[in-house]
């Protein structure tokens, strides 16, 4: 299956593309940091509903960035691995698509690394954006139809 983007490219539709994959970049600071204070918000609205962000934030219920900073404590990798190493889904926000490992860079120790649908398009669409298309065979870095 062939990405919107990879069509809009082989289209030709540069300006479409563009609007889809690198328009934040004509956005003021202002506004991009608006964005993603509100996307920011929303997942904190998602982590208060379940189990591991009612343990991570040890009863606190923020409603502003503010808030988040005051209230919620630090957390390291090992607050989240009994979890995470296990693959409980049932103390998520979402059900994760896609579950990866990676190496931890110590001690040959995996860990575990869930992504939601949003995650999971979001670095889709980073991976795209990111393309050296220019000067490049488009067709190297497209994917196969």
């Amino acid at each position: 299956m062939i990405s919107r983007e990879a069509e809009l490219f082989r289209a030709g539709k540069y300006e479409e593309l563009w609007e889809r994959c690198c328009s934040f970049i004509d956005l003021r600071l202002e506004d991009f940091m608006g964005i993603q204070r509100r996307l920011l918000l929303e997942q904190l609205e998602l982590l208060k509903k379940c189990e591991l962000g009612k343990l991570i934030m040890r009863g606190a219920k923020p409603k502003t960035l503010e808030e988040f900073r005051e209230q919620v404590p630090l957390t390291t990798y090992n607050d989240y691995a009994p979890y995470l190493l296990k693959r409980k889904m049932d103390v998520l926000p979402r059900k994760p698509i896609l579950w990866q490992c990676k190496p931890s860079g110590g001690g040959g120790c995996y860990r575990g690394i869930q992504r939601s649908a949003v995650t999971q398009a979001t670095a889709r669409m980073d991976r795209t954006r990111h393309q050296p298309w220019f000067g490049l065979d488009p067709q190297s870095v497209l994917p196969a139809v």
